[in-house]
Formats: C-alpha cells, sequence, structure tokens
C-alpha cells in the first residue's frame, strides 16, 4: 500500500474511492456506487465520509491489489499458512527424531559405513587369496610331486582352501587389516578375520 496523509473527512464517494485505490485496494467507480446504493458506505449526518468508515468498508469490502483477497482474509490465510508450516515442522521434526532413533536401534545403516565396509571387504578377499596362495604353494608342489596325472587331486585342494577361505569371508563379522606403515600397499596388508558370534568361521 502506498503511504499519504490521510484526510479526516472525505466529501465525496470519489473521493474515498481515489483515496482507497491509492491505499492498494481493487474499487472502481461502479462498484462503490452500488456498494453505497447497498449501504455498505454511508455518509455521517453532515453529508461526509469519515476515515474511520472508509477504511471499515475497506476492510470488509474490499479485495487488496497484491493478494486479491480481502483484508479479513488475508489474515486468515495467513494464519492458517503460518498453522500448516508450524505442522509441517513438527511432522518433520518427528520424522528426524524417529529416523535418528532407528539408525541407533540398528535398523538403518549410513551409506558410508556400508561403502567403507565394501571396500575393505573387496581388499580383504583379494588379499586373503594372495596369503592362501602364499601360504600353501610348496605344499601344492609336493602334493603331486609334478607328476600331471594328479592334476584333480590338486584342483580339488586349492578349491576346497578357496572354499574355506570364502566361508571366512562370508562370516567374519568385522574384518581387520594391519599395515606395518601407513604408506604400504593394501595389497601388502596382513588380515585377520573376527568371527561372528554363534556362527563360527569354518
Amino acid at each position: 500500500m502506498h503511504e499519504q496523509q490521510a484526510p479526516e473527512v472525505f466529501d465525496t464517494i470519489e473521493d474515498v474511492r481515489r483515496f482507497l485505490d491509492a491505499e492498494g485496494y481493487v474499487i472502481t467507480k461502479s462498484s462503490i456506487s452500488r456498494h453505497k446504493l447497498a449501504g455498505k458506505i454511508q455518509p455521517s449526518a453532515d453529508g461526509v465520509y469519515t476515515l474511520a468508515a472508509a477504511l471499515k468498508y475497506a476492510k470488509a469490502f474490499l479485495k487488496e491489489k497484491t493478494t486479491g483477497l480481502r483484508k479479513s482474509e488475508g489474515a486468515a490465510l495467513q494464519q492458517r499458512q503460518l498453522l500448516d508450516a508450524r505442522a509441517e515442522l513438527i511432522r518433520e521434526q518427528a520424522l528426524l527424531a524417529k529416523r535418528k532413533r532407528e539408525v541407533e536401534e540398528g535398523k538403518y545403516v549410513l551409506r558410508s559405513a556400508v561403502s567403507q565396509d565394501m571396500a575393505a571387504r573387496a581388499v580383504a578377499f583379494k588379499t586373503g587369496l594372495k596369503q592362501l596362495v602364499a601360504n600353501n604353494v610348496l605344499d601344492w608342489i609336493h602334493l603331486v610331486a609334478g607328476d600331471p596325472r594328479r592334476a584333480a587331486e590338486l584342483q580339488r585342494n586349492v578349491l576346497e582352501l578357496i572354499e574355506r577361505q570364502l566361508s571366512k569371508y562370508a562370516h567374519a563379522e568385522s574384518i581387520v587389516l594391519q599395515f606395518e606403515d601407513e604408506s604400504e600397499a593394501p595389497d601388502d596388508a596382513e588380515i585377520s578375520f573376527e568371527e561372528e558370534a554363534g556362527n563360527p568361521v569354518a
């Protein structure tokens, strides 16, 4: 609305209309004439229109240019929007509190924790197989004594050891990678599996 020095009285209904139009109300000559005939705005006993009567009329019957609503409707709308915003905030806070509680109870796992665990298991799997080969290569050589006819026996032995390694990997509750120093490559890490309670590693 435009700020202006409001007169205390208006001599004509047109003066009232021009004032209310400048104040930001939607008001035409024809509409204010109809409203006068309907008794929505009337002059005082001395034939003039008071400022208080003009503002009361505008608040009750005219729409504001900025909102397209009557002032009383705009106030009610703002109040309703405020209540809706508060209710939405309360719902969001309750949802966040519920999600936090469920995370603490173990119902959800943080994405970052899953990614770190998967990366650790990938390194552990590769490192474990390398250790498996390094620890058993001499036994495999002696097992078949260089005899190709015993290849099937060698294959069974290798697969059996791999199966054991996979079992350890699958049932480990946590995986510990040990490095001699921080610059050591993951391929050279020492690996150990911590068994899950009630589910021993084969």
